[in-house]
């Protein structure tokens, strides 16, 4: 716009910026008066602009991690309901998912508790098992 020598060279300056077209009556001021408004009105958005994105609060991606957590962790729950609801299909059995998957976890605890399965005799391992199913 300071390279304008027209005001129909600022007026066509403002519409590319998406500005509105200046009245007639402003065309008809003096260029250098001209100049100094259309500078003056961009300044002023350029401030508006500027009040604006300030005032947006700042993006913190650790302000996310609630947002993004919450699907996986209904999920999870929605998992463990399901299993604590549906019979075990595959072995015929009465326990529920949940508590074939709680009492192999127990069998790994016990067996990580005692040694590895290679140092301890076969039936020790099983008569063990056996006795934790009854309990």
């Amino acid at each position: 716009m300071q390279q304008a020598s027209s005001s129909e060279a600022i007026a066509s300056s403002l519409e590319k910026l998406g500005g509105p077209r200046p009245a007639p009556a402003d065309l008809a001021l003096p260029l250098p008066l001209l100049k100094a408004q259309a500078n003056a009105s961009l300044d002023q958005v350029q401030l508006a602009i500027r009040r604006q994105r300030d005032a947006l609060p700042a993006s913190d991606p650790l302000r996310q991690i609630p947002e993004l957590i919450r699907p996986y962790v209904a999920a999870l729950i929605l998992a463990f309901a399901f299993a604590s609801m549906t019979r075990g299909r595959q072995t015929d059995s009465d326990e529920s998912l949940l508590d074939q998957l709680l009492r192999w976890l127990q069998a790994r605890r016990l067996a990580r508790r005692h040694g590895a399965m290679g140092q301890q005799s076969e039936a020790g391992y099983l008569r063990r098992l056996h006795g934790e199913d009854q309990e």
